[in-house]
């Protein structure tokens, strides 16, 4: 996104079915060379590496994050989505609940692996609904090696409606993907960039596992497709459903020498109206994310609708702001139903 782009990416096209677009709108698969510029997470049963945490005084968030031997991981970025910190040297984290915060979540490190569901399932599971309980504990299992290089493959609004597109989801478009991902021995990540169901949000468990079933761990954002309206007209539409399947619909975790962020930016003003947008919530979080991250990485953000050169993107100017200086920056949305190239201008304000 910005003028001074280093590393090689490859852009190409999956074969769709034609309505869905239902398969990839956009199959866009990027490779990053190095060297250029099952269900929510629970603490575990028996509590690993230290025994009872006991946390600073108003310190009601709390938890663990060790290895898969037990050692404690130390400088991990903790979130429950509105504010960050980081694990200390005994790989304890702690803060204060904000209100609101329904996860705690954090930004999986590039030398762990992206934990998922299952052998099987492998959509990220990287967060722990907070619930009532206090502390919750994580681990992370050690990559065998630092990946210098991975493919990255972004799925455009599935928007299945019923079971005959749910079919042409998993034996056409996931077919095709499990082809493509296994033509590849190094690592694959993919990304799904909204609209996972058109308004059907009881399809989202079976899109969830249908997703989950290639060998890449998957990552998704939410679409306007995904939010469900309330109990009036008046209200805004909400995003409980797709949360109870998905988790938080804004975190971040990293790649190799790549920085990821997926933002929520679909703003709805009552049941049936919305736009484009970030609220000054999600702003402060988005900083706080990257001020734990280095200006010599690579940002990747990804949301449902794009951000190009017009005003009516809510916060716009503030969103992008937030990721001046870094060495280089791309934007990845869905929502058009066609592919395009937008580039900002650089400095990414304008």
């Amino acid at each position: 996104m910005t003028a001074h782009c280093v590393h090689k990416i490859k852009i190409g096209y999956a074969t769709v079915p034609r309505r869905l677009i239902l398969c990839l709108l956009a199959a866009w698969i990027m490779w990053f060379v190095a060297g250029c510029h099952n269900d929510p997470v629970d603490e575990p049963e028996e509590k690993p590496g230290v025994g009872e945490i006991v946390p600073d005084p108003g310190m009601d968030l709390y938890g663990l994050v060790v290895d898969e031997n037990g050692n404690p991981v130390p400088g991990v970025v903790v979130s429950d989505g509105f504010q960050c910190t980081l694990t200390n040297a005994k790989g304890i984290y702690q803060m204060k609940k904000s209100a609101g915060a329904e996860f705690v979540h954090f930004s999986v490190p590039s030398d762990y692996e992206v934990p998922t569901v299952s052998a099987t399932g492998q959509m990220a599971l990287f967060y722990s609904p907070i619930g009532a309980k206090r502390r919750h504990d994580f681990k992370l299992k050690k990559l065998p090696a630092t990946e210098t290089e991975f493919t990255l493959v972004c799925i455009g609004d599935p928007q299945v409606t019923n079971n005959d597109e749910l079919n042409r989801f998993k034996y056409e478009t996931m077919d095709d993907l499990k082809t493509f991902t296994n033509s590849f021995q190094g690592a694959v990540y993919g990304l799904v960039m909204g609209d996972v169901t058109g308004d059907k949000p009881l399809l989202f468990d079976q899109m969830k596992a249908l997703m989950g079933s290639s060998r890449m761990p998957v990552f998704t954002t939410i679409g306007n497709h995904d939010k469900v309206p309330g109990t009036h007209t008046s209200l805004p539409r909400t995003i409980t459903d797709f949360s109870k399947v998905f988790g938080p619909v804004n975190y971040s975790f990293n790649r190799g020498d790549v920085h990821f962020v997926c933002l929520d930016n679909v703003i709805y003003t009552n049941s049936s109206d919305y736009g484009g947008g970030f609220t000054a919530s999600q702003i402060e979080w988005l900083k706080q994310d990257l001020k734990y991250v280095p200006k010599s990485k690579m940002v990747i953000v990804f949301f449902h609708i794009p951000v190009r050169g017009t005003s009516s993107v809510k916060n716009r100017s503030l969103f992008l702001d937030a990721l001046q200086g870094f060495a280089e920056v791309h934007l990845m949305s869905g929502h058009t139903h066609y592919t395009e190239n937008y580039l900002h201008a650089n400095p990414i304000n304008t």
